[in-house]
């Protein structure tokens, strides 16, 4: 989701605090009467060159777009507005997006094409933010994320969350949050993510959640990530 409300109090005392301050930049206190409710100020949208210099290879990148009704459902089934999840790279001096992409499988893309193409619609998400865990192995992560290109796209796993989303299933299902039953099935593209930051990396971004139940909008609430801004050309 990387957008759910906190309150404007919350907000002004973890920036005081030193820990999240674009948090205190992004929600302000409406001036009503009712102090339950906080309004959500623009977020900041920046130029790609702009920010060349800020990111960091392990960056999470997150896309939001409601264009076609297969967005929507992967958006809203996980309770955000983000539907594709990637995670940056540099090669060769150039930022590139290392994703698993439906019908083509693992990708490595150029992100300035993927920005120019798709405006507005990246979002950009600092990896560790203030190094809080130490043990990160930020281009072990990408590393393993890399050995995702050219593989096919994880369908066996998106459509089995997809079918955990139904009511019914998901009563009669029993509870799993042990990664080590993972298969051998190739990821879909927040599960790529979350077990090269596990596997590769060290640190899993969304724990007590297993890679394969891992969602976009899962990424982006975990506290392992950072809301830095949203890409323009």
């Amino acid at each position: 989701m990387g957008r759910n409300l906190v309150p404007g109090p919350v907000a002004r005392a973890t920036a005081k605090a030193g820990t999240s301050r674009h948090l205190a930049d992004r929600w302000v206190k409406p001036a009503d009467p009712f102090p339950d409710t906080c309004h959500l100020t623009p977020m900041p949208t920046l130029r790609l060159a702009d920010v060349d210099r800020l990111m960091l290879p392990g960056d999470l990148l997150l896309y939001h777009q409601d264009d076609s009704l297969r967005d929507v459902a992967i958006a809203r089934g996980g309770r955000s507005t983000y539907c594709h999840a990637g995670m940056l790279d540099r090669d060769l001096g150039e930022w590139r997006v290392l994703q698993m992409l439906m019908w083509r499988g693992g990708r490595s893309t150029s992100l300035a094409k993927e920005v120019a193409k798709n405006r507005g619609c990246w979002d950009w998400f600092s990896t560790n933010p203030g190094n809080r865990w130490h043990e990160f192995n930020r281009l072990g992560a990408v590393k393993w994320m890399r050995h995702y290109v050219n593989r096919g796209y994880g369908w066996g796993h998106l459509i089995a969350d997809g079918i955990l989303h139904l009511p019914i299933v998901r009563f009669l299902t029993p509870v799993n949050c042990d990664d080590e039953t993972e298969d051998w099935h190739p990821p879909f593209c927040s599960e790529a993510v979350s077990a090269a930051c596990r596997k590769g990396g060290g640190v899993d971004p969304v724990p007590h959640l297993p890679d394969r139940l891992t969602e976009p909008g899962d990424l982006a609430r975990s506290l392992f990530y950072e809301y830095r801004a949203t890409l323009m050309p």
